[in-house]
């Protein structure tokens, strides 16, 4: 299975009072490599990743090819994080991580819900 595109979501009750994040409902990842999300983040996008399994789940964003760098032997590795079971991380997307088409490329080991917390449409 290939890597399929992540919606935004567009929150669309935030008041005075902000948005839980609880409330914020997320679609589950299928787990393996290169079977994740391609993301096309916006500024000011942010990622909820939720684990919702009993486990620790291990997430991986995929750094892309640089070949200059791979010339002079530098090795460009894959930035992961480790989740545990019942928690969420929040993170803003870093644009050293985007992929020559400018997408973000998110892998993870195990099922878990990630949402694209989109604050205001593209113009």
């Amino acid at each position: 299975m290939a890597r399929v595109d992540l919606v935004p979501t567009i929150p669309t009750t935030i008041d005075n009072n902000g948005t839980a994040l609880t409330n914020v409902s997320g679609t589950t990842i299928v787990p393996g490599a290169n079977n994740g999300f391609q993301i096309k983040p916006i500024a000011g996008d942010i990622l909820i990743l939720n684990e919702v399994t009993a486990g620790v789940a291990v997430i991986t964003l995929v750094s892309p090819a640089d070949t200059k760098l791979e010339s002079l032997g530098a090795v460009i590795t894959d930035a992961t994080m480790s989740i545990a079971s019942n928690f969420q991380h929040v993170i803003s997307i870093p644009s050293v991580l985007l992929q020559a088409d400018g997408k973000l490329y998110l892998d993870c080991d195990v099922a878990i819900e990630v949402t694209l917390l989109r604050m205001a449409q593209q113009a």
